[in-house]
């Protein structure tokens, strides 16, 4: 009997040697990046748009361990998925850029469209940032106005 409770108190102490434990995670290479992007120009309904008009939109990215890798925008019509217009720039890492682009407002738009841009930027490995947007309003012409 005295056998047979030393095997069974052995096996316990096996099972709990070889039981489940916590492992180890793989290290988070992005654990700690703090990438910041903004739209700096245009700002949010200071004037609008004239739909076929061109403006400059800068973008700037920062993080501040020197690993933003790119920059870009996007603009969508309010309530939309689909972009009008979008450019990415990448470049070799940096800790602060303000990047300009050129955006042809198009001239298809419908009258009074709100157009949303939003900035992007670019970190280590996969990791990308969406800024929040700057809300502008397109403005169409009708044909052989004056005025608009």
């Amino acid at each position: 009997m005295q056998v047979r409770t030393t095997l069974l108190l052995a096996s316990f102490v096996i099972l709990a040697a070889c039981g489940d434990r916590g492992r180890p995670l793989p290290p988070e290479l992005n654990a700690d990046v703090e990438l910041d992007v903004r739209v700096l120009a245009p700002v949010s309904n200071r004037q609008p748009l004239l739909a076929g008009e061109t403006i400059q939109v800068q973008v700037r990215a920062q993080e501040h361990a020197g690993r933003v890798h790119g920059a870009g925008f996007v603009a969508r019509r309010l309530g939309s998925a689909v972009a009008v217009d979008s450019a990415v720039l990448m470049f070799d890492p940096v800790s602060d850029t303000t990047v300009a682009f050129t955006l042809i407002v198009p001239d298809t738009l419908p009258p009074n469209t709100q157009l949303d841009i939003y900035g992007l930027a670019f970190g280590p490995g996969t990791l990308s940032r969406l800024s929040s947007p700057q809300h502008l309003t397109v403005v169409v012409c009708p044909p052989n106005a004056t005025w608009c």
